[in-house]
């Protein structure tokens, strides 16, 4: 059961376009959220039907630096936090038992498969601010 998400590269103070303030942004905090228990999906080959699991969503900073403006968005680094509560089984490296904490993680680049000179491809932006 997934209850836990940690994501790294946040800046500790943004602007009022919730934006990096700094001039030299850090991007150096994480921000852990205790999704409490989140049950994961599974197949039931019996009646071969799909469940789905409960939402997840967890607020952060935008990662766009300013003073890049036409250069690559910073990837964001995650960390998903499971808890098995079923039978042990191994994952890539070890042995993970029942009632164990383990991690998955992954990287998500927002520039994929995204134009390299129109940084705002796919984003629709407002025109004016309040």
């Amino acid at each position: 059961m997934l209850t836990g998400v940690l994501v790294g590269g946040q800046e500790q103070e943004v602007g009022w376009n919730y934006i990096a303030k700094s001039t030299t942004p850090g991007f150096g905090n994480m921000v852990y959220d205790n999704v409490g228990e989140i049950h994961i999906p599974h197949f039931d080959s019996n009646s071969a039907t799909q469940s789905t699991s409960a939402a997840n969503y967890t607020l952060l900073w935008d990662n766009w630096e300013a003073k890049n403006k036409g250069s690559k968005q910073r990837d964001v680094f995650v960390a998903l936090e499971f808890v098995n509560k079923g039978v042990d089984f191994y994952g890539q490296n070890n042995l993970i038992r029942s009632g164990a904490t383990f991690y998955i993680v992954g990287t998500l680049d927002p520039d994929a498969g995204r134009s390299t000179t129109d940084r705002s491809e796919g984003i629709t932006r407002p025109t004016n601010y309040a």
